[in-house]
């Protein structure tokens, strides 16, 4: 559980730092590879908390709706990244979500 709660706060800090670093192109790569690195930890971290702290029968009903979780969270920021970068800053996005979800550059 440790390794999960620390790795979405590192994620988090990392995300919302990244309009400043995305100043330069030394600083963005560092950033995403960093950024990638918090988030690797998660997945595994969740799957781990699930084995210690509930059966496995009811394990394998709660995991997919956690999993989903992640997708229908990506879909409402995707969606809403461009209305609040319309009406805002596209930085904004960074700072109300926690995480990258900038529409003007390329997934790695």
């Amino acid at each position: 559980m440790r390794v999960f709660l620390a790795s979405v706060g590192i994620s988090s800090i990392i995300h919302s730092v990244a309009p400043v670093m995305f100043q330069r192109f030394e600083t963005a790569v560092t950033q995403r590879v960093f950024a990638g690195l918090a988030e690797g930890l998660c997945e595994a971290a969740v799957y781990g908390a699930l084995n210690e702290y509930m059966l496995p029968k009811k394990s394998a009903r709660v995991a997919p709706f956690i999993f989903a979780g992640i997708y229908i969270g990506q879909f409402v920021g995707l969606i809403s990244t461009g209305f609040i970068s319309e009406r805002l800053v596209w930085k904004a996005t960074f700072y109300i979500f926690g995480e990258d979800n900038n529409p003007d550059k390329d997934c790695f």
